[in-house]
């Protein structure tokens, strides 16, 4: 991917198979991508309030050209309006609405190559007996151990890092975690909470704080943490992603979820 090609997110669609889906848009001089729902579409998105040939964009060297190929579907650049055959120039795409789907840039790269260094991280582990977080899921309760230890979390931030854990390594947009805790809920405080009781964790597990390094070095970089910094640690380890969601810094390995519902 080119320096100047852009790692876009959706945040809203009709289709819940959609959400989360990470699309690039190539940055190659005079090069056209075309989005729409139809299968010839260089970027198919299949939501019905998506067009078959919804727009192009362009990258013309120093700026993006956005263009509503024939859709009367609704198509919004950083929030302003593209009437069927008009376009716009803008030096950056910092919010593409097509039809009722929303995207957003990421601030991070491919989730592919995430997975594949937290997979990393956790065969360099110092300990490797099994996962390192177990839920017990039931019809009204989520139960949270950590190597065997029961976790003294609420309610709300254990349900949390369930729905985080069911897809580690990737962002959960913020929506998706306020279907099941409840829409209203102060997600910024559930998330500290749920810091707060992996911190405890850490406090009794001497080898935990390591493999949290490791797995947190490995989505964020060598220079992400200062030695012995547990608050960053935390942060870092349960991150949340500027306008999309949030991430749980651990491996698909790293979770057991028991689903007794």
């Amino acid at each position: 991917m080119s320096d100047a090609a852009i790692l876009l997110v959706i945040t809203r669609a009709r289709e819940d198979a959609q959400r989360g889906r990470e699309i690039v848009i190539p940055a190659a001089l005079r090069t056209t991508t075309t989005i729409g729902r139809a299968v010839g579409a260089d970027i198919v998105i299949a939501d019905k309030t998506v067009s078959r040939s919804h727009c192009a964009i362009t990258w013309e060297g120093s700026a993006w050209t956005v263009a509503n190929v024939s859709s009367s579907n609704g198509l919004f650049v950083n929030d302003t309006a593209l009437l069927p055959g008009t376009q716009a120039t803008v030096a950056a795409i910092d919010k593409l609405q097509v039809g009722g789907v929303v995207m957003r840039p990421s601030d991070f790269e491919s989730t592919d190559n995430v997975l594949a260094r937290l997979s990393t991280a956790t065969t360099q582990a110092v300990s490797v007996d099994g996962p390192l977080f177990v839920f017990d899921v039931d019809a009204s309760t989520c139960a949270v151990s950590c190597r065997g230890r029961l976790m003294t979390l609420a309610p709300l931030p254990s349900l949390a890092f369930w729905v985080l854990c069911q897809q580690p390594g990737k962002v959960v947009h913020q929506w998706d975690i306020l279907d099941v805790v409840g829409e209203g809920t102060d997600l910024a405080r559930v998330m500290s909470e749920l810091r707060s009781g992996v911190s405890r964790v850490l406090d009794e597990e001497r080898v935990l704080p390591i493999e949290l390094e490791r797995r947190v070095t490995a989505v964020h970089g060598d220079e992400a943490l200062k030695s012995g910094d547990r608050k960053e640690l935390l942060r870092r380890f349960v991150h949340a992603r500027r306008g999309h969601g949030y991430l749980v810094c651990m491996a698909p390995t790293d979770v057991e979820i028991r689903d007794n519902r």
